[in-house]
């Protein structure tokens, strides 16, 4: 795309002119959070009186956070015919695993990995490097997900280490030709 700013703006269909790259650029958040939202691994408020409702509560918001990163992951693949977009789709996918074992993910809480996330992610809407339009389904997705992760942010140990290691997952993707217009010194650091 030259020196024009890539924009995920999930929602929308993507011009044709995009290539691979810039698709799968705009898939990674997506899919990305989709490893938490499929994981099953959001509890009930802790400190919720009614532990019930409050179960019930988090399973519908579950079951709307999945429906929501369906939609963006396929959202920058509209246009193209199957063949294309399952490859893409797949693509996309294995990086995301690739990065997810590179980090460590596996062998850390799903309240890390979604703090990591929610500051990676911020660091790339900051720079103008995405951007979620309004009322999309990355965005429902993003203002869906944080109140459900809150009670990580409240370690300050926590959040100092998932700010280092947003840093080291934009590197890791720049190191893989994502995101380059990010410079090295990410402000999530």
């Amino acid at each position: 795309m030259g020196e024009r700013k890539r924009r995920a703006a999930a929602g929308y269909v993507p011009p044709s002119s995009l290539t691979d790259r810039d698709r799968m650029t705009f898939a990674i958040p997506a899919i990305l959070v989709g490893a938490l939202a499929f994981a099953d691994v959001f509890g009930p408020d802790p400190d919720a009186e009614d532990r019930a409702a409050a179960r019930a509560e988090i399973k519908v918001k579950t079951k709307q956070l999945q429906e929501l990163i369906v939609a963006g992951c396929t959202e920058p693949f509209a246009g193209l015919s199957l063949a294309p977009r399952s490859r893409l789709l797949c693509r996309t996918a294995d990086l995301c695993q690739a990065c997810i074992r590179a980090m460590g993910f596996e062998d850390q809480s799903s309240v890390k990995f979604g703090m990591v996330y929610y500051y990676w992610l911020e660091d790339l809407l900051a720079r103008d490097v995405l951007a979620l339009a309004e009322g999309s389904s990355m965005a429902e997705a993003v203002t869906l997900l944080l109140p459900m992760m809150e009670h990580g942010f409240a370690v300050e140990a926590r959040d100092a280490s998932a700010r280092k290691q947003a840093a080291r997952m934009l590197r890791w993707f720049q190191e893989r030709g994502f995101y380059a217009e990010a410079t090295t010194e990410a402000r999530c650091a």
